[in-house]
């Protein structure tokens, strides 16, 4: 498993430290990266970042395969918030694919195609509250099988969204519900080899023994059911500087992103 687990290519992000920060977190294979933070610290823009990466990358390796003239991979992005923005993720797109090797041999024509089948290969699922979400996600699975491995990377932006006000005095069917996004998101990334992302609000935990209320922290959201489940968890803040802390497993990782 190990062996196969390292033959699969990861996605290559134009960002070389972060590519490293990040490790094998993105490795296809049934893992689960949960990027989580306050808003406005560049979740959404990272997790087009990664598909943007997969399907221009894979696309890459596709060609080199068969010899020339390869396809556009696939992608797929549950977007819960309505923060997805396909204006935004042409830019990037375009960028990555101008910045391949021979493409300015090609012409602005050949980008200009590319960038329409890769556009045409990303799959946004605009959900509204957590039935939407789930049956979504359930769907996804024949969808996934009839293309045949062409998807690459499947995001989920953000989980936290729905569930976070619904299921308020169902606890127990909320943990359950969300057990079982995990288990199928882990499912379609070890059958499909796809790159799984997720992305989390943040919260405010008391210690119920200090009644001052000072020993408040931030934690990401969702509670200590699905804390359990992604294999990495990635932590974006805006400060003043820009520091990199490598991801570890199952624990604390931060990224913190430059300040406006």
């Amino acid at each position: 498993l190990l062996k196969k687990g390292q033959g699969r290519a990861l996605p290559s992000l134009p960002c070389q430290r972060l590519a490293s920060l990040l490790g094998g977190a993105l490795r296809p294979g049934g893992s689960i990266l949960e990027v989580c933070g306050l808003p406005g610290t560049g979740k959404t823009q990272l997790c087009l970042q990664i598909c943007a990466a997969a399907q221009i990358g894979s696309s890459q390796i596709a060609a080199a395969a068969a010899g020339g003239g390869g396809g556009i991979a696939e992608a797929v992005y549950v977007d819960a918030e309505g923060s997805f923005v396909p204006r935004r993720y042409a830019q990037m797109c375009q960028a990555l694919l101008a910045e391949r090797p021979g493409a300015l041999a090609g012409g602005g024509a050949a980008v200009a195609a590319d960038l329409e089948r890769v556009l045409r290969s990303m799959h946004v699922c605009r959900t509204y509250d957590a039935t939407e979400l789930y049956s979504t996600l359930k769907a996804l699975g024949p969808f996934l099988a009839q293309r045949k491995n062409s998807v690459r990377a499947l995001v989920v932006d953000s989980l936290a969204f729905c569930f976070r006000h619904e299921f308020g005095d169902n606890q127990p069917q909320r943990a359950r519900i969300l057990m079982d996004i995990a288990a199928m998101l882990r499912r379609y990334g070890a059958e499909h080899q796809l790159t799984v992302v997720v992305t989390n609000h943040m919260t405010t935990r008391f210690d119920r023994n200090d009644p001052t209320g000072d020993s408040a922290h931030l934690v990401p959201a969702l509670g200590e059911t699905w804390a359990h489940q992604p294999s990495t968890q990635l932590r974006l803040e805006r400060c003043g500087i820009v520091r990199l802390r490598a991801p570890a497993q199952h624990g604390d990782s931060r990224l913190g992103a430059q300040a406006a």
